[in-house]
């Protein structure tokens, strides 16, 4: 519990004014400065969830809390997921898997699932091909290309946890 504890404390002093922490703590901005995308963001925000549930602190809980409002505000537009905040190029299975796994985990209340199926739908309109998840698109310019390989543990394995939970979390009661 102490490391974990000592983790937490670390990741909730990066937390910027907006809610968001960068990938690279301070010390290490040098390398993407200020960077930010949707499946890191989702895997913090997970992970102060289950932080804020274990430990039951309203430090914690003010973290996730602000953290997810970014969240939901900087990467939901419009009917598309985006990859960071300014922009959804590329469209990463990773990043669409995350967002459907991310607010299906922590939506105890199904309060945001117009969010998860937003990124379902997206995901399904823009990777699903030919009965797989492909890896990503990609845009130059006004061109867009489709990177059509699909990865087991990069996309398929992630949208199996992803869909996993999305069940688990809005039709359990309707599985029997």
């Amino acid at each position: 519990m102490d490391y974990g504890k000592k983790a937490a404390n670390f990741s909730t002093s990066e937390q910027n004014e907006d809610g968001s922490i960068y990938y690279w703590s301070r010390v290490q901005n040098k390398y993407n400065p200020n960077h930010l995308d949707i499946y890191h963001s989702g895997f913090e925000i997970r992970s102060l969830h289950r932080i804020q549930r274990v430990l039951n602190e309203s430090r914690y809980e003010k973290a996730f809390e602000q953290y997810k409002k970014f969240y939901l505000r900087n990467y939901f537009e419009k009917g598309q997921i985006k990859i960071r905040p300014d922009t959804i190029y590329p469209i990463d299975i990773h990043g669409c898997a995350e967002a459907i796994n991310c607010i299906s985990s922590i939506d105890e209340n199904k309060e945001y699932k117009n969010y998860a199926d937003m990124a379902l739908e997206f995901t399904l309109k823009n990777l699903f091909y030919n009965g797989q998840f492909i890896y990503k698109i990609i845009k130059k310019g006004k061109i867009k290309k489709k990177i059509k390989i699909s990865y087991m543990r990069w996309g398929d394995a992630w949208m199996a946890k992803a869909l996993s939970e999305y069940i688990y979390r809005y039709y359990k009661e309707s599985i029997k």
